[in-house]
């Protein structure tokens, strides 16, 4: 597991990455244009499939508006090969946290 994030008043998006290829991410208000929502990209873990983009049967990291009253999914409008696995920021973010149980 890695989570990267930037803490400022305007982002552009904040992630995180899992082992099992799943990834969350939400982006700031207008990124995505025409849409004047937040928007966010899931993708459930590798095998996530996007047929409905470029035909992708596995790997899709998936782009949605959100719902602007709860944050989640509202309706999907894009979709692209991605594995967060192979990226420099989940690698050096697993290089450096530990894992440890907690006494709660």
């Amino acid at each position: 597991f890695a989570i990267s994030y930037l803490y400022i008043y305007q982002f552009y998006h904040l992630w995180a990455g899992f082992e099992n290829g799943a990834f969350l991410g939400y982006y700031q208000q207008d990124i995505f244009q025409p849409y004047d929502r937040y928007t966010m990209a899931w993708q459930s873990n590798e095998n996530h499939s996007c047929s409905q983009y470029l035909n992708l049967t596995s790997s899709c990291r998936e782009i949605y508006v959100s719902n602007k009253e709860t944050g989640s999914k509202a309706y999907s409008i894009s979709g692209a090969h991605y594995d967060c696995r192979k990226r420099g920021w989940y690698s050096d973010t697993k290089q450096f946290v530990e894992k440890r149980w907690t006494s709660l």
